[in-house]
């Protein structure tokens, strides 16, 4: 049986060659091609990475060729899950904000592995402590 697991902004930069967790990004794909794990990429994921290429001064025309190749590059592979974000969903990511500080779009992906019972994937050591001290499953990228 697969692991089905949750992946996030961090991952989808680690998408580009250049990025320091590249190859470990590769191996997850690679497992998810094999079945091993069953990806699931947080929804709110491309909203966040929209807003950082746009704050590093990327202009709209490179920001959708970077959001298109992101997603070739994972199709490559697999297919993708998005896993529904609902209000209840929001709800908790704002009590999970009010307990552990967590910055607005790490609550939401945290909150998403939590509700939706996903192993939580991700090189933020804050966001995997709060996923494992609510009871999750976590493990670096």
């Amino acid at each position: 049986m697969s692991d089905n697991v949750l992946v996030e902004t961090d991952f989808l930069f680690a998408l580009r060659p250049s990025d320091s967790v590249h190859e470990a990004a590769l191996n997850l794909l690679g497992d998810s091609s094999k079945s091993i794990v069953r990806l699931y990429i947080s929804p709110i994921s491309s909203v966040e990475s929209s807003l950082v290429m746009k704050a590093s001064g990327l202009n709209d025309k490179e920001i959708s060729r970077a959001l298109k190749a992101m997603e070739d590059a994972i199709r490559g592979y697999t297919i993708p899950r998005y896993p529904e974000l609902t209000l209840t969903d929001l709800a908790l990511a704002a009590e999970l904000r009010d307990k552990y500080g967590l910055t607005f779009f790490d609550s939401i992906h945290v909150s998403l592995a939590l509700s939706k019972r996903l192993t939580y994937v991700s090189n933020d050591v804050r966001a995997r402590k709060t996923v494992a001290s609510e009871g999750g499953k976590t493990r670096p990228l």
